[in-house]
């Protein structure tokens, strides 16, 4: 049996301040792009397939993303879920995982590695 490597990371340099608060031309700050967007839920839009998100200073993309939404309207997602081939970027900054769970309001999140015992790619 194979174990998967998973860690834990609180992105000091993605803290809620990187998430952009909501403008007219976005939902909660952050636009959505992919083959699919579909709302399974109340408060949850999934995008799968060439899923990329974008906010001010950021940039992921991933082959599926869950945002659950803040109930309250106007506020960060309460959660950002991102798997498969997930890149995030911020500015020249890059790390490439294989799964990403996110808070946007506190920075904390939660990491899979691409493959057991490879290290995070970070360009700086």
């Amino acid at each position: 049996m194979t174990k998967k490597a998973v860690s834990t990371l609180t992105f000091a340099c993605w803290s809620a301040a990187t998430f952009a608060a909501p403008s007219s031309s976005r939902a909660n700050g952050i636009s959505y792009r992919a083959d699919t967007i579909t709302r399974p839920a109340h408060h949850t839009v999934k995008a799968t397939g060439n899923v990329a998100l974008e906010g001010d200073g950021f940039r992921l993309q991933a082959d599926s993303v869950v945002v659950k939404e803040s109930p309250r309207a106007g506020e960060l997602p309460v959660e950002i879920i991102a798997s498969g081939h997930v890149v995030l970027t911020r500015g020249e900054e890059r790390l490439t995982l294989q799964r990403l769970q996110l808070d946007p309001r506190t920075g904390a999140g939660i990491f899979q590695l691409p493959q057991v015992g490879e290290a995070p790619t970070v360009t700086p």
